[in-house]
């Protein structure tokens, strides 16, 4: 990782120190969170419309279904124990 020069405190514990000149904002003031928006689906429901599409779960892909929801690049965000990389 590129180091800086000069660091300062973040005002936020958990992240610690930042470079000079950054600032912090919360997640929530730039983004939308779309997880509302989603319809789970169980296993006997996705094999009824099995296709070449991913289907996430809390643990990766876990079934390839026929249509999705969403049409555009976006950012899928694990909880705690989700897989860090998505392929």
């Amino acid at each position: 990782m590129k180091t800086y020069e000069q660091y300062k405190d973040s005002g936020v514990e958990w992240i610690g120190e930042i470079p000079v000149g950054w600032g912090s904002i919360k997640t929530n003031l730039l983004t939308e969170n779309l997880d509302g928006k989603r319809v789970p689906l169980n296993s006997e429901q996705r094999g009824s419309i099995q296709g070449d599409i991913p289907y996430w779960g809390s643990n990766g892909v876990v079934d390839h279904i026929d249509d999705f929801i969403f049409d555009e690049p976006l950012v899928l965000v694990g909880e705690d124990g989700s897989p860090g990389t998505v392929n």
